[in-house]
């Protein structure tokens, strides 16, 4: 059987949107023009973690805030190594605009899973965890 990923049209022109001017600021270094500085950023609400066992059976651990009406949900995937708190001041300001976030710690790190088998850490099937928590 194929699964497919539905996406809404609209949303997904604005997640690119926002998401490409984002990515872009970000590698040309103007992180700090785009988003105030926050020296203390709120601990995450522990109440907003959640754990799913992804089709691959192994567990991922993330950050989930509902959107406000009308707001898109955001994903963030951290670097190696590093972990979803890395996006700390990113999911201050932004959850306080009302955005919608998913914040996994991708596998190895984090809450996440740890498998020694490097064969489960290639990109595809990395890919499909992702997309089993987004759905």
């Amino acid at each position: 059987m194929t699964e497919q990923l539905v996406c809404n049209s609209a949303d997904l022109a604005q997640y690119k949107k926002v998401l490409s001017s984002l990515l872009l600021a970000l590698a040309a270094g103007a992180s700090s023009a785009l988003l105030p500085r926050v020296d203390a950023p709120a601990p995450f609400n522990s109440s907003l973690f959640k754990d799913l066992n992804v089709s691959r059976g192994l567990n991922y651990h993330y950050y989930a805030v509902p959107a406000d009406t009308g707001k898109p949900t955001l994903l963030f995937l951290h670097g190696f190594p590093s972990t979803s708190y890395d996006w700390c001041h990113q999911v201050t300001f932004f959850q306080d605009k009302g955005y919608g976030l998913l914040v996994p710690d991708m596998l190895g790190y984090g809450g996440t899973s740890k498998p020694l088998d490097p064969q489960l850490y290639v990109s595809s099937l990395v890919t499909r965890n992702i997309i089993d928590i987004l759905c």
